[in-house]
């Protein structure tokens, strides 16, 4: 019996019946061969009936398996490729926190894989992945054919331990006729064929989501005492000499905003549209100082995780923070220069969304304290101490810039 297919091997190289040339590669001219024997092929390509490969000898004991090939030549497919995107993608998500079981679901975003060396069926000691990818920057990358059944669970445990991230490609549900060059890359882009077997960023959303639950459902309260000597991070001297370099341009802004009166509100607006390294110019222009000598306590890293409020590097605002408060005679909070810090700095809280603890704190409100309760230890604010922690205002212990240069000048850090 003569078996009809639509795969076929040319060069070494996988190839769908539809891909080929009607006028120049019909019959033995597709110069075809069986992929699992490897014999002639001919290809029928007629306009009755579906196009379609066959065995040029008639007594050939062959019957190569429609899904198997389909498999097979999405696969290879994978493999030929330099680039491939792999669309966003929106992952349930389940787990338990305080006390009930949650449903929900996190978005993956769409990722890029710029890939360096790839190879179908690479063997490691314990698992052989459908394709195995290396990609630009050293990442070493899987990715599965789905065309009977899903990958395991046992298999997806031991990828882990071979690659940093791993997707499911879906063909479980094309035609026995299969698909072509044309078809797949078109498949390419469809959401629902993606699934994602390893990724980092689903159990980092989904701790981020935990996180949130636990927040929204207790009262913050700080972990540790303040701390009395700056936890100094290493300073980004090559932002803090650019900011240097910005230092004329800060002067001539600052006072052209004091002859137009710019009122505390547009003076908000306008700093928020600076880029970070600007905004610490204009702060240190303020209050009288170079950046390459930013002061360690405009440098220190704070207490507890605060990932996902002012999760940035100290220098680019915490000098700007002391700016606004710092220096005068208002009383001010974590909430009140949180407010503020949204506006005029809000690629620094970018990850803030306004949940509240039950005792009304917002994670970068939280941080703030944090922040200011160290400068109170540290001598920098006043404040009524016998107030609880969480709830304490604070008021600038200096009044005027040359008090503040004073005090930094005798200051040993």
């Amino acid at each position: 019996m003569t078996v009809n297919f639509c795969y076929g091997r040319r060069e070494g190289q996988l190839i769908h019946v539809g891909d080929l040339d009607s006028e120049l590669e019909r019959g033995l001219p597709c110069n075809c061969v069986c992929p699992d024997c490897g014999r002639a092929l001919h290809a029928h390509l007629g306009g009755k009936k579906a196009w379609h490969f066959q065995h040029r000898a008639k007594d050939v004991n062959c019957n190569p398996q429609p899904m198997t090939l389909l498999h097979a030549f999405v696969r290879d497919e994978f493999a030929k490729m330099k680039q491939l995107v792999i669309p966003v993608k929106i992952v349930p998500v389940q787990f338990e926190e305080i006390g009930k079981t949650w449903n929900t679901t996190v978005q993956v975003p769409a990722e890029t894989w710029n890939i360096a060396f790839a190879e179908a069926e690479r063997r490691f000691e314990e698992v052989q992945p459908d394709v195995y990818y290396e990609l630009d920057t050293q990442a070493k990358i899987a990715l599965e054919v789905r065309y009977a059944h899903a990958v395991e669970e046992a298999k997806v445990e031991k990828l882990r331990r071979v690659v940093s991230m791993c997707a499911e490609f879906d063909v479980s549900d094309l035609p026995a006729a299969g698909i072509g060059s044309v078809d797949f890359e078109r498949l390419l882009s469809d959401p629902a064929r993606w699934k994602w077997l390893l990724n980092g960023r689903i159990a980092w959303e989904t701790t981020r989501l935990k996180e949130e639950l636990r927040w929204k459902n207790s009262s913050w309260r700080l972990k540790a005492r303040p701390i009395s000597i700056p936890n100094v991070l290493t300073k980004a001297a090559v932002k803090l000499k650019k900011a240097e370099s910005r230092l004329p341009w800060a002067r001539l802004q600052l006072a052209k905003l004091k002859a137009e009166k710019t009122d505390p509100t547009e003076s908000m607006h306008w700093l928020g549209a600076q880029d970070k390294v600007d905004r610490v110019a204009v702060a240190c222009a303020a209050l009288g100082f170079a950046p390459t000598a930013l002061s360690d306590f405009f440098n220190q890293s704070l207490e507890g995780k605060n990932v996902w409020a002012v999760g940035h590097h100290p220098y680019s605002w915490q000098v700007v923070l002391f700016m606004k408060f710092g220096i005068g005679y208002k009383q001010f909070s974590g909430h009140t220069a949180a407010d503020w810090m949204l506006i005029a700095m809000p690629d620094r809280t970018e990850m803030e969304n306004g949940s509240k603890s039950t005792n009304g704190f917002t994670r970068t409100a939280a941080a703030l304290q944090i922040y200011f309760l160290n400068l109170e230890v540290q001598g920098m604010l006043d404040s009524d101490k016998t107030q609880p922690l969480e709830n304490r205002t604070f008021k600038p212990r200096f009044s005027r810039t040359s008090e503040l240069r004073e005090f930094l000048a005798v200051t040993v850090q």
